[in-house]
């Protein structure tokens, strides 16, 4: 009986540290239901010349079946799912003027603009933002968040709704 009691302590205070340790991870991809739960916190800053910049920690609620994601520089976030629609978000940590949030559907060219000129990305071969052909048949539609950017890309009309309500509610906290 002694036996199984301290077990069942050992175990309960080994599950109580992998939660505590996931929370305090600064790259947390948590499941749920229905959803997925990304936080990104990080307490390394980024060094150009002589300005330190700081990324800015941000938490936002994704569609679950990711297929792949990747972070890249501490400021892009690529989400790919099947059917190659993505949700992409990209923080600017060097621009530190006040900017009106808003949501709006993109224009082809403000999002080929947005892909080539704003997103960093890693060379994946098949997930990678920069090789994946906008489709015109398909709903693309772009946040704003302060200097955040969430752009969802090729999104199929069964999705769009549940997509675009999910990532609205970025946080940075």
């Amino acid at each position: 009986m002694n036996k199984l009691i301290l077990l069942l302590i050992v175990f309960f205070t080994f599950l109580n540290n992998s939660i505590l340790n996931a929370q305090d991870n600064p790259v947390c991809l948590r499941e749920f239901n229905d959803y997925l739960l990304f936080r990104f916190k990080s307490e390394i800053d980024i060094y150009l010349d002589n300005e330190v910049y700081k990324p800015i920690p941000l938490s936002v609620e994704l569609p679950d079946k990711i297929k792949y994601w990747e972070i890249t520089n501490s400021s892009n976030f690529g989400f790919y799912y099947k059917s190659d629609q993505v949700i992409f978000i990209s923080t600017d940590i060097y621009d530190k003027r006040e900017k009106k949030d808003t949501s709006y559907i993109p224009s082809k060219m403000i999002v080929e603009d947005l892909i080539t000129n704003e997103f960093k990305t890693s060379l994946h071969k098949r997930w990678n933002i920069n090789s994946i052909k906008i489709k015109d048949n398909r709903n693309h539609f772009l946040v704003k968040r302060g200097g955040t950017i969430i752009l969802l890309l090729n999104i199929k009309d069964k999705n769009m709704e549940s997509y675009t309500n999910l990532v609205d509610g970025i946080k940075h906290n």
